[in-house]
């Protein structure tokens, strides 16, 4: 578990203290709560431009409660007590209402889970400057190419997650995740190469979280000079040299989501029925 100081993630002590308010209104035979959320920002970009740009975040707790067999979830983003009452008292009431689980489990006792490094600094710092910036980076040598049109998403994101149960149970993650795709096409339409990368540490390694794409090389953020595979396509009697950053073997993706303090705006508490 990787210590977060950043006040768009809930900490391990907020996470465990909303759960643990949650358990103790429970009625059922045995309850499990999930905290999930998120914040994510982005950047696209088409037609060698920036189109747009943005963030959201959500923030969401999810009450499972069994009775034997029968269980059911409800999802709410209302972390009042009023809110988290309510969350509870509707997933107990429709848990009595669902058949029984034939595949039904007993709730997890206390668990010792491996430490993950899935947070990186570098990530959950990054600028929405910075997030331009790598999208010119990729635009220039196109623009500069005068034939080549190039067109992207990049989106970073921070977060975090727990679980908790009546039974003792309780684990928290951190994380950051970066996503950068990128495609770029000839003026002509006879060729294009695309490029993408995933990690939870943005410019960490510059070439896990670079593509590169284009007859051109045009770059990806990080403007790097690592070695490169060429990939030679033939269309129409042109020949289209694509390069590609080479990946470092493959690693986790982090989609842990944020955890966010409940905010007085766009609550909703959503019931849902699991039926096996």
């Amino acid at each position: 578990m990787t210590p977060v100081a950043d006040s768009r993630v809930m900490t391990r002590e907020q996470a465990q203290s909303l759960i643990e308010r949650t358990v103790k209104l429970s009625k059922a035979d045995s309850i499990q709560v999930n905290i999930g959320g998120g914040y994510a920002a982005n950047v696209r970009f088409a037609d060698n431009r920036i189109s747009t740009a943005g963030g959201v975040s959500t923030a969401t707790l999810n009450v499972q409660s069994s009775f034997g067999p029968k269980h059911a979830v409800v999802a709410t983003n209302d972390f009042t007590d009023a809110g988290l009452e309510r969350a509870v008292r509707q997933s107990e009431a429709l848990a009595k209402l669902a058949p029984d689980d034939p595949e039904a489990m007993p709730p997890l006792p206390p668990q010792q889970y491996d430490d993950v490094k899935s947070y990186f600094d570098t990530t959950a710092a990054l600028s929405p400057e910075a997030r331009a910036d790598s999208a010119r980076q990729a635009i220039e040598p196109c623009m500069k190419a005068g034939d080549l049109k190039a067109a992207g998403f990049l989106q970073t994101g921070i977060g975090a997650g727990a679980v908790g149960n009546n039974k003792g149970l309780f684990a928290y993650q951190s994380g950051t995740s970066s996503n950068y795709t990128l495609t770029v096409r000839t003026a002509d339409g006879t060729g294009s190469g695309w490029g993408g990368a995933d990690h939870p540490g943005f410019g960490r390694r510059r070439n896990e979280a670079t593509r590169a794409a284009g007859s051109a090389g045009c770059a990806g953020p990080g403007g790097d000079r690592h070695p490169v595979e060429r990939h030679r396509h033939h269309r129409r009697g042109r020949r289209l040299d694509v390069r590609l950053q080479r990946l470092h073997p493959p690693v986790s993706q982090a989609r842990q989501q944020a955890v966010f303090p409940q905010s007085p705006a766009n609550l909703e508490t959503r019931p849902s029925v699991h039926l096996g």
